[in-house]
């Protein structure tokens, strides 16, 4: 949190406690009613480190299979080094967040309807958690977010080197520092457009399946993400291929080739799913899931029309007969 909008207290049990918060002269009031309703919404922060040998480690995850829950934390991106060239420290934040652990089966022994409307489970401080709930389950929605501090170390920038265009005879008619900040000689020619992204848009019936391919299945930095819309708006997440294919039990899963199968599609895997290789985006397809049909009807009515055909032309052959 920025200096002079709030006072931390790292206690003892290397818990951090937000005791209070200072409106700075520079916040507008908008501002600071986010401000406020973010700390009360994170509550406490409990520090974890990624060695064992520097602190604590991270809160496993509870499960309650009998009751079909499981509490966790849900980890952020790591962020930057503080320093480049040099081992330093980057740092994550995970929330306390609690999910079925069987999407489609109920909770037990008392089912709660909101979980159903979202996949991803809800974080633990959540409004949208019914009261009920948060008494039964006051002991696993305390358990504190936790920010994790881990080792780094990554090079510094190193400025674009300088290109030097000639003309047929070797002289030097432009130069400048390197292309990669959008910066081309007219003598140098048209430069090479990035790869263009595989995009599709795919209608597929409840209950079907479908199979989506990333044109850079083969390699090992190949990752998904979802986007799907919430109440709050749009909620994208990476696909993580374990935690998917555990949770859905075998219905969604990533194979050795990197694309993502989905088996007994339902209503809840609408959304945008893009794949990425190496940080950039290569691929997304948009799932759009429509009631299923009944397949005989078209059948029947085919029938229908035959039989009609067929009798026609029988009344016809028999009123040609009588006539001659």
């Amino acid at each position: 949190m920025n200096e002079g909008l709030a006072r931390v207290q790292a206690a003892v049990e290397s818990m951090i406690v937000v005791e209070k918060i200072v409106k700075a002269d520079n916040l507008t009031e908008g501002e600071w009613r986010v401000l406020k309703g973010v700390v009360k919404f994170l509550g406490k922060f409990k520090l974890v480190f990624e060695n064992e040998v520097d602190g604590l480690l991270p809160t496993p995850p509870d499960e309650l299979t009998e009751h079909n829950l499981r509490f966790f934390t849900h980890w952020e991106d790591w962020g930057s080094c503080n320093e480049c060239g040099v081992k330093s420290s980057r740092r994550r934040i995970g929330i306390c967040m609690v999910e079925k652990i069987n999407f489609s089966s109920p909770i037990k022994p008392v089912d709660y309807p909101t979980f159903n409307m979202y996949g991803w489970g809800l974080p633990c401080r959540s409004p949208l958690i019914p009261a009920n709930f948060s008494a039964e389950y006051a002991d696993y929605l305390s358990r504190p977010s936790e920010i994790q501090l881990g080792h780094c170390q990554q090079p510094c920038p190193v400025p674009p080197p300088m290109v030097f265009i000639t003309d047929s005879k070797g002289k030097i008619i432009d130069q400048f520092e390197g292309t990669e900040g959008g910066v081309y000689s007219l003598d140098s020619g048209p430069p090479q457009l990035p790869a263009m992204v595989h995009r599709v848009t795919a209608y597929e019936e409840e209950g079907d399946r479908i199979r989506m391919m990333c044109p850079k299945g083969a390699k090992k930095s190949v990752r998904w993400q979802n986007c799907s819309t919430t109440v709050k708006g749009v909620l994208c997440r990476p696909i993580d291929p374990f935690h998917v294919e555990k949770k859905s039990q075998g219905r969604i899963v990533i194979n050795v080739v990197n694309s993502l199968l989905i088996k007994k599609i339902t209503f809840f895997d609408v959304g945008i799913y893009s794949c990425y290789y190496d940080g950039r985006l290569v691929a997304t397809t948009k799932l759009f899931v429509n009631p299923r049909r009944n397949r005989n009807l078209k059948k029947n009515i085919m029938i229908f029309g035959i039989v009609i055909v067929a009798m026609f032309f029988l009344v016809a052959i028999i009123y040609l007969i009588r006539n001659t």
